[in-house]
């Protein structure tokens, strides 16, 4: 007999990839990420990769060009982090925020994160996860 399964399917407050699922069936793991290569790409390394302890450890940044959040929900942009000779790490975004734009994501070196509704200026901290 099959034993029962367990599952959470549900809604992140991220962009991109929202829609999430974690399951257990016949006592093997399951992990559902959302179907668009960039959100798939995110969900991965935010929430599987740290499990699966292969990826180096978020750090911070000073953002490289101003932007604002969108409401409700923090947002994971693409993007590329320099280190700079007097010592200080800038995170450049890169591209549009759509997560269809997997060739927009090729150049990346980390995820930018953008909390949700924040309007940020040039130089501020931004958290930024390696690829």
């Amino acid at each position: 007999a099959n034993a029962p399964a367990a599952a959470w399917f549900g809604h992140v407050d991220q962009q991109p990839g929202g829609p999430q699922g974690c399951a257990v069936f016949n006592g093997v793991p399951v992990i559902c990420l959302p179907g668009n290569p960039v959100s798939t790409l995110v969900s991965f390394r935010l929430f599987v990769a740290p499990v699966l302890g292969h990826v180096p450890p978020d750090s911070w940044a000073q953002l490289g060009e101003a932007t604002t959040g969108i409401v409700g929900r923090d947002q994971f942009r693409r993007g590329r982090v320099e280190f700079c000779s007097d010592g200080s790490t800038v995170a450049h975004i890169i591209g549009g925020s759509g997560s269809h734009l997997i060739t927009q994501a090729v150049e990346a070196t980390h995820l930018i994160r953008i909390p949700a509704g924040a309007q940020l200026g040039i130089g501020s901290a931004v958290q930024v996860y390696p690829l």
